[in-house]
């Protein structure tokens, strides 16, 4: 019951800062993204937003995909964990993936005006997104015996 509270709470998170934070965030660096030609307040109101939005349904795509999984069953040994690794990194992957095939779509294409910084910083802020509200829901709601198949998930074991 535990992992599915802190499964809710960190997803909620992850909408606020996704569906607010993120683009306010974004439209603070106003002038990372400046550049000839390019409509600000269209791209302010339809870029960021929009990145953020479908990139969060993606992450809660690989959270709930990564949480039936592990749920499903109990490692029956360390090898199982080991391969879970190794299916973890996929799954994280195709969502920086999934991120970069958004961003070509939402911004890249309708606003190929934006700077190169721009860019980077959009893409800097998914993978922010992605540790923050993939790795994190991973490591903190996975059923206990596959907690460590995250990298980096000692971090959170109690001594």
């Amino acid at each position: 019951m535990r992992n599915l509270v802190t499964l809710v709470v960190l997803l909620t998170l992850g909408a606020v800062c996704n569906f607010v934070v993120l683009p306010g965030l974004a439209t603070n660096f106003r002038n990372v993204f400046a550049a000839p030609g390019l409509p600000m307040e269209q791209f302010f109101n339809e870029g960021p937003p929009t990145l953020f939005r479908v990139f969060w349904f993606c992450n809660v795509g690989a959270v709930l995909a990564w949480v039936y999984r592990t749920w499903q069953r109990r490692a029956a040994s360390a090898a199982r964990v080991a391969r879970m690794r190794g299916y973890w990194w996929i799954t994280a992957s195709l969502l920086l993936a999934a991120g970069v095939v958004c961003s070509a779509f939402t911004i890249w294409i309708p606003f190929p005006q934006v700077s190169l910084m721009g860019e980077v910083l959009l893409l800097a802020l998914l993978l922010v997104d992605e540790a923050l509200f993939f790795w994190l829901p991973t490591v903190l709601a996975s059923p206990r015996s596959y907690r460590l198949a995250a990298p980096g998930a000692q971090i959170f074991q109690k001594t």
